[in-house]
């Protein structure tokens, strides 16, 4: 069953800014009576922007939030959504306090700098939890603050903290290379010096009519613009572009940015991280999809060394079909060394014990060799049934596409 309605009302609505386009598309859809509203509700949760979508049909007035049966569905949401938000951020705020007192330098990470800086409504975007980025020598500093402050590790995870729901995320790199260390063959990591191009974290007040004022924090950082959309980029391509909230965290990024981004700066620091191929994804997408202006000789030159598969990723993002667990294997295409590609595929299907340790949630060594044994038959699997979950939306996408 089609669901080309539903699917282009999800995206028109999941953004912060909506353009004249768009609104005039949304006008035209939203009156009609035939929307499986359900459907819309259950996809914008899977995708974390149910926030978004009410809140932009709501601001184009009561008659056309009275054409949705489950109004009152994304209503609560949306006030759970602040709910708990809130509660997260007053308990950060304490381990951020915590943090400055002990003068242990920290770089906030994603949605939590999204809802601060951009989005400025904790109704807007959800959080799993906090991500933070530190250095390796401050690990044990930053383990002891948030364990005398209630925060608890579970036993393959050293580096997630967990207090009444609220968790944080703690990271020493920012694309995944200190769990699968082959991942640094993709790109540049090492030359990326996320602490020199960082900036001092500026809390915005809560009278909109005033400007950014500085903060009482002297140690608190969030990346630069530039560095901010690469990492983010990165990170979908990590999780294989599983939800909709992240292209919008980039699109919203840069619609903020727009007056004054550099881009010919952005270009090069993209290309001197080696960075290419995970940036085109993301910004081909916003482009297509939403009219985020990317200069065409980016995203041309850019996508001149795609392949076929990777072109297919590409064609299947933009009709909105998800490619699930591929991430991986896209990735490998940004290595260029055989052998090196080789190393990734291995130390990514069968990690290293600890690594084996956190997917399966287990303590004891003896069973961490069973679970190699295990992690094999999981791959062939998983592996089969993705491929063929594949070839499926790729038969249907021709089928669409000849149509």
């Amino acid at each position: 069953m089609s669901r080309y309605t539903e699917e282009k009302i999800i995206l028109c609505t999941s953004q912060l800014h909506v353009s004249e386009h768009h609104k005039v598309l949304l006008e035209s859809m939203l009156m009609s009576d035939s929307i499986d509203w359900n459907y819309v509700l259950e996809r914008t949760l899977e995708e974390g922007t149910t926030g978004l979508v009410y809140k932009t049909i709501k601001g184009m007035g009561n008659n056309y939030l009275s054409k949705i049966p489950c109004a009152d569905a994304f209503s609560t949401v949306y006030s759970e959504t602040i709910f708990r938000n809130t509660l997260l951020f007053e308990e950060f705020k304490k381990v951020l306090d915590a943090f400055e007192g002990h003068r242990i330098p920290v770089i906030l990470l994603r949605g939590y700098v999204m809802i601060q800086t951009i989005y400025k409504d904790p109704g807007l975007r959800p959080l799993d939890d906090i991500d933070i980025l530190i250095r390796k020598e401050d690990v044990l500093t930053i383990s002891d603050i948030l364990f005398r402050s209630g925060y608890r590790s579970p036993p393959s995870y050293p580096l997630l903290f967990i207090k009444d729901g609220a968790m944080i995320d703690v990271h020493l790199d920012l694309a995944g290379s200190s769990r699968i260390q082959s991942r640094r063959f993709g790109y540049n990591e090492e030359a990326a010096q996320w602490w020199q191009h960082c900036k001092k974290f500026l809390i915005p007040p809560a009278d909109k009519s005033f400007t950014v004022q500085d903060s009482s924090y002297e140690h608190i950082f969030v990346l630069d613009t530039h560095d901010f959309v690469i990492t983010s980029a990165v990170h979908l391509l990590k999780h294989s572009f599983g939800r909709l909230i992240w292209f919008v965290d980039i699109k919203e990024m840069l619609e903020y940015e727009r007056p004054h981004f550099d881009w010919k700066s952005f270009r090069g620091r993209i290309e001197f991280l080696c960075m290419q191929k995970p940036l085109y994804y993301s910004l081909k997408y916003i482009h297509v999809l939403y009219g985020v202006s990317v200069p065409p000789s980016l995203l041309e030159d850019f996508g001149k060394e795609l392949n076929v598969f990777e072109k297919l990723i590409m064609r299947m993002l933009l009709n909105h079909k998800k490619v699930y667990r591929w991430g991986d294997i896209v990735f490998l295409f940004s290595i260029e060394n055989l052998k090196e590609r080789v190393k990734y595929l291995v130390e990514t299907y069968f990690p290293r014990r600890e690594v084996i340790s956190q997917i399966f949630g287990i303590s004891h060594p003896a069973l961490i060799y069973f679970f190699y044994i295990f992690r094999f038959w999981q791959v062939i699997f998983i592996g089969s049934r993705e491929c063929t979950r594949l070839l499926l939306q790729v038969i249907s996408l021709f089928c669409r596409l000849r149509k």
